[in-house]
């Protein structure tokens, strides 16, 4: 196979994920697989239990954003039990569309499946203890609202913006395009080499470039693996 693009690390093939995978070497899936509602030309649905299923015993680990029922759906199809969920509620949740049916959807899921160093995303228990003990004097109980940023732990709910919607729309890389910060975060608390088999504009693959880390991209609409390529060539500013 011959690569769309190939440097720094960062790999991209152009074609059906369903052919090329197998004959890649990689450690970790993370992807954003279509949904299957018809919302754009190639949002049909090929992720399911099977494939769920095989890439599970394959790589040591898979994390997969989806609908909850979606997600649900494919676990139960395939006998499968999450290790961990996260739920993405972007802060600009308003802005998200509305079912025919229902209540309004501004939530996602995130599968994690297989081995996660999610310690990397929090402090230690024993650096809050000393943190707190330092600082008791100073606001004694009232303590919830004082903790420092970096001595609180990851929860499971996770508010980052959804980029681009509303009046910004036209500026969207891609219609089910994802937070950098998320991808980011993701890239941090797993080991080896990363695969996005549903790449769309590549942001797991700039996640994983920005943090110096090895990554494969594969998408089937050549017009994205552009964009990614263009992502891609962006330098990283540094500020101060």
């Amino acid at each position: 196979m011959k690569p769309y693009y190939d440097e720094d690390g960062i790999t991209i093939y152009h074609g059906d994920c369903r052919e090329i995978i197998d004959k890649l070497d990689c450690d970790v899936i993370i992807t954003d697989p279509p949904y299957g509602k018809n919302y754009y030309p190639t949002d049909v649905d090929v992720f399911d239990a099977t494939l769920l299923s095989s890439w599970t015993n394959r790589f040591d680990t898979l994390m997969c954003f989806g609908w909850p029922e979606n997600l649900v759906r494919l676990c139960v199809e395939s006998s499968l039990i999450p290790d961990e969920w996260i739920v993405w509620h972007p802060t600009n949740g308003a802005l998200r569309g509305f079912n025919r049916s229902g209540l309004r959807r501004e939530s996602e899921h995130i599968a994690v499946f297989g081995e996660v160093e999610w310690s990397s995303l929090r402090a230690s228990r024993g650096s809050l203890s000393r943190w707190i003990v330092k600082n008791r004097q100073q606001y004694g109980k009232a303590l919830g609202d004082v903790v420092p940023e970096e001595t609180k732990r990851e929860s499971d709910v996770w508010t980052d913006a959804s980029p681009n919607l509303g009046f910004h729309a036209h500026r969207r890389l891609h219609p089910n395009e994802k937070p950098l910060g998320i991808l980011t975060r993701l890239v941090s608390v797993v080991d080896g080499c990363i695969i996005d088999p549903f790449m769309g504009s590549g942001t797991t693959l700039r996640a994983a470039k920005d943090l110096g880390r090895k990554a494969i991209g594969i998408e089937i609409e050549e017009r994205y693996c552009e964009i990614a390529v263009e992502r891609l060539a962006q330098g990283v500013l540094e500020f101060g």
